[in-house]
């Protein structure tokens, strides 16, 4: 959360580099997740979790970070720049070809399961299950994607 968020601490809220404040009590809200009996659980079980907590300023793609963080590496970490670089592989393309969908708003629990089944799919279709053991390939595919904003 720390990469995504900038780490600046400001009057109780992180603000990110954009500018947007989250709260700090997501920390609280995620180890309460945790200790709920999330660990072990499919991807969708641990994002459900952490959504029952209304983490304030937390969306779906920092909800998928935490199931990432969560699952120890069990279920990959998802980027909007890492999406579009590898479905431009899978799809012989180039990043700067590809047109991004944007996450399912975060209470579309079977959309969000879709997509990212699918972005599953797409990693093990390349890496097979090496973006489990390597943090490398996503932080690749997250520079290789910023090609699409050029």
């Amino acid at each position: 959360m720390r990469w995504k968020t900038g780490d600046k601490n400001t009057n109780g809220d992180i603000v990110n580099c954009f500018g947007k404040k989250i709260s700090q009590d997501v920390g609280r809200k995620t180890v309460k997740a945790i200790h709920s009996g999330s660990m072990g659980q499919s991807a969708i079980s641990i994002y459900k979790s952490l959504y029952m907590e209304e983490m304030s300023g937390v969306g779906t793609v920092y909800l998928l970070t935490l199931v990432w963080a969560i699952s120890e590496m069990n279920y990959p970490i998802y980027d909007k720049f890492a999406k579009i670089a590898i479905t431009a592989i899978c799809n012989g393309n180039k990043p700067d070809k590809m047109n991004y969908k944007y996450p399912p708003d975060k209470y579309k629990f079977d959309s969000i399961e879709q997509m990212y089944v699918e972005y599953q799919k797409e990693l093990t279709q390349i890496f097979g299950h090496k973006w489990k053991e390597e943090r490398r390939i996503d932080q690749a595919l997250w520079c290789y994607g910023h090609q699409s904003i050029g």
